[in-house]
């Protein structure tokens, strides 16, 4: 049994391979059958999945920001500016999805 494999990158329909031709010289994603009117770009409704390079540079610029802010608030814990550290520990999580519970 064979395994998938990424063929390449996709970086705009028109070098999509779900890319067909459909009436008058205009195409459409053969996927959702939706009209593609700039062959240039990828649009908003493209069902291919996102490039795993893109989401893991994403994922490295996140962490990276959040440990430069944790930093900061763990300075700030040594000094007298509390609510400055509050903010930045509450910024922090926020970048990572945590809301505060309230009353905890």
């Amino acid at each position: 049994m064979s395994t998938a494999r990424i063929v390449g990158r996709v970086r705009s329909c028109g070098e999509c391979p779900k890319r067909a031709y459909w009436s008058g010289g205009k195409y459409q994603c053969s996927v959702i059958q939706q009209p593609l009117t700039d062959a240039s770009g990828i649009p908003a409704f493209c069902p291919l999945p996102l490039d795993p390079s893109a989401l893991l540079a994403k994922s490295a610029w996140e962490e990276k920001n959040v440990t430069a802010i944790m930093q900061a608030a763990a300075d700030k814990a040594m000094t007298d500016d509390i609510d400055q550290m509050r903010h930045l520990v509450l910024t922090a999580a926020s970048m990572l999805g945590i809301s505060p519970r309230l009353g905890a």
